[in-house]
């Protein structure tokens, strides 16, 4: 609220309205819409989620083909969702930055549980004493190392 009726200095009052308002953002800066993709792009990404899968899987391959399936099935709910998602979103209200949201949020599940400072965030958060404990090793380490 401070931020958009703020008058000296003006932050992100749009100076034309006639409300306290933000600017409107401009059509070229907007994230593009899931109905402005060409369908032919779902396609190409469905084939490339299935080459992929497959070439992961090449030396199992060799010894049993039933193991294509999985990246078969990969590669068809990458287009079938992608053109769900061109469907779904006929107005243009749903765009890419949904997406970007689902990407950062695995990213943040994987940062948290499969790294070394994931485990220092989620151990620092749990309790005070762990917070101590971290506190102590990381100190007795440096010190070590002098």
């Amino acid at each position: 609220d401070w931020l958009i009726k703020s008058t000296d200095p003006v932050i992100l009052l749009d100076t034309t309205a006639s409300v306290p308002r933000t600017p409107y953002i401009p059509d070229a800066t907007r994230l593009p819409g899931f109905n402005t993709i060409p369908p032919i792009l779902f396609v190409v990404a469905g084939i490339i989620v299935l080459l992929i899968g497959l070439w992961q899987r090449r030396e199992a391959l060799r010894e049993n083909m039933g193991l294509a399936v999985r990246p078969v099935m990969n590669g068809v709910l990458v287009f079938v969702l992608g053109a769900l998602l061109a469907w779904v979103s006929v107005t243009g209200q749903l765009h890419i930055g949904f997406i970007l949201m689902l990407v950062a949020v695995w990213f943040t599940g994987w940062f948290l549980d499969r790294t070394t400072p994931g485990f220092e965030l989620r151990t620092v958060g749990v309790a005070a004493w762990a917070a101590l404990c971290n506190l102590l090793f990381n100190t007795d380490e440096a010190l070590s190392r002098e």
